[in-house]
């Protein structure tokens, strides 16, 4: 059933998208600045419940976000961790689509027990230069899932954003 509703949640954000003229290109395909408005609307409309972050910014100057939702009346001691990461390949719609769907899932009252047991962390456009020109990597040729390093540091502000958060938040799920 979750991934038949998030199926059908992509639609209806295209469809919203659509009808709302938030869109580039023919189908629903949020840009990086719409992307960054649909965070900033969930953390006013929801500001006990959800913190927007820029991380970095990419090369071209765009900002890498996470939003971290989560019950804070709820100790994060006692919670698992988590970290969505999705645009990582920035000619990849679907994570995007899906890790906003989420988000906009995350703040309903459905999702109150799991905001209780988790701490969750999405970054639903790492890669905000390579969307912007529907680039498989980032315009300097480096793929930002493959810049986690095991020895060293990444070399990319979209491989470091990702370092940072993962190392600050230790996600359990990734």
């Amino acid at each position: 059933q979750p991934v038949v509703g998030a199926a059908l949640g992509v639609l209806m954000l295209g469809e919203v998208l659509a009808e709302s003229g938030g869109v580039t290109g023919k189908a629903a395909r949020p840009n990086s600045a719409e992307i960054e408005a649909h965070l900033r609307k969930l953390q006013e409309d929801h500001p006990r419940l959800v913190t927007v972050r820029e991380v970095l910014k990419t090369e071209e100057g765009r900002p890498i976000l996470a939003a971290t939702i989560t019950d804070p009346d709820v100790s994060d001691d006692n919670k698992q961790n988590v970290l969505i990461t999705a645009g990582q390949h920035g000619n990849e719609e679907t994570g995007r689509m899906l890790a906003i769907v989420t988000l906009d899932w995350l703040v309903t009252k459905g999702a109150a027990e799991t905001r209780r047991k988790q701490k969750i962390v999405v970054m639903p456009n790492v890669n905000p230069d390579g969307a912007e020109q529907d680039l498989h990597a980032n315009p300097k040729g480096v793929s930002p899932n493959l810049d986690h390093p095991l020895a060293g540091a990444p070399i990319s502000p979209e491989g470091k954003a990702v370092d940072i958060i993962s190392r600050e938040l230790m996600p359990e799920l990734y």
